[in-house]
């Protein structure tokens, strides 16, 4: 893992980080990134696997899991939020970790971001926020245009919602189909 420290230099995070072990079916090693700030990074991957770094040392943080950690959003609100498994939301920061209940999704998350002060997940077929400690549809206005939710990603007051054959965007008050069938 590398961080852009100028135009033509990039400098190596990954030192302390353990090595790869080898591929097993399924497991793919880190597969995903986030943090609040260069000194304050978490990586996630494999059975109950988030590590944080706080700019010197990586360390490996003890998740209430043994679910394969497939996405990080570190939010505006200062909470990390953990997807494990295909229903498992956990939020905390460092050593202190507590369980969501999903019980307004009947599919597997796919995807998590935060968007403004928000924290938006998706299914296959639907988006979902976080407020008050419990997860809920998300209220973003009429979503018609959206086919697939797959993927999250959220930037400069857009949200974009994409899956394998249709993209939107969301600018907080309208939905733009930016492809789809």
């Amino acid at each position: 893992m590398y961080v852009r420290a100028s135009e033509d230099s990039w400098r190596h995070l990954s030192v302390g980080l353990p090595p790869p072990a080898p591929v097993v079916a399924g497991d793919h090693g880190f597969q995903d990134v986030d943090g609040f700030a260069e000194d304050d990074l978490y990586v996630a991957g494999g059975p109950g696997e988030l590590w944080h770094l706080d700019g010197v040392t990586w360390r490996r943080l003890a998740l209430p899991t043994n679910e394969t950690v497939r996405r990080v959003c570190c939010a505006h609100d200062g909470e990390v939020y953990v997807l494990a498994g295909s229903r498992q939301l956990l939020v905390g920061r460092r050593s202190d970790w507590r369980h969501l209940e999903p019980r307004a999704a009947e599919e597997a998350f796919e995807s998590i971001v935060a968007y403004g002060d928000r924290v938006i997940l998706s299914t296959q077929s639907a988006l979902f926020e976080v407020a008050d400690g419990a997860i809920s549809p998300a209220a973003l206005g009429s979503m018609s245009t959206l086919r697939n939710c797959s993927f999250l990603a959220a930037g400069h007051g857009i949200l974009l919602v994409a899956g394998a054959h249709s993209a939107s965007s969301f600018d907080g008050t309208t939905w733009t189909e930016i492809f789809g069938p």
